[in-house]
């Protein structure tokens, strides 16, 4: 079995529902989930919008391999509306990135494992630290960790509780 690390996000309609939905539809399809993240709360990044994200880090186990699970991620992507825009960043009922697949370097012409800029994202390395710490970055060699602690992105992460969504510790 692979380890596979995704993160989700969403930034409008019922945002936590529907990273629920996608996580139970990435058990089904793509492996057994090993662990989840709290979900966090965060400023859209790359764009501006009204519409704050939630975002959570995802850890399974899985058979597949990176073009079996990059299709059926499309496919759990594709239920869910994406306004386009030029720059690519925009409002989206959901996301899913590939941020690691094992220890493996991957560049195809549809994705790059582990995700380019993860390393330079607030919102993707708190969730990812929570649940995969000391994971470490195959190209970059430093742990998930330590990533955050070097981050210069000043991008403000919130700990969501969506039975108590008023109350938010930040990070």
């Amino acid at each position: 079995m692979k380890n596979l690390l995704l993160l989700l996000g969403s930034n409008l309609g019922e945002r936590v529902k529907i990273l629920d939905i996608a996580t139970g539809n990435l058990g089904r399809t793509v492996g057994k989930i090993h662990c989840l993240s709290s979900f966090y709360e965060t400023e859209p990044w790359g764009f501006t919008s009204p519409h704050q994200f939630i975002n959570r880090a995802v850890w399974i186990k899985s058979a597949l391999d990176h073009s079996q699970i990059f299709r059926e991620v499309q496919k759990i992507e594709k239920n869910y509306s994406r306004v386009s825009t030029r720059n690519g960043y925009s409002d989206r009922h959901l996301d899913i990135d590939i941020i690691f697949f094992d220890d493996r370097v991957i560049k195809t012409a549809e994705f790059v494992i582990p995700h380019p800029h993860f390393h330079l994202r607030r919102f993707a390395l708190v969730p990812m630290a929570e649940i995969a710490g000391d994971k470490v970055h195959p190209v970059f060699m430093k742990t998930v960790s330590r990533l955050l602690e070097e981050c210069e992105d000043s991008g403000k992460v919130y700990k969501y509780d969506p039975l108590n969504p008023g109350k938010n510790e930040i990070l």
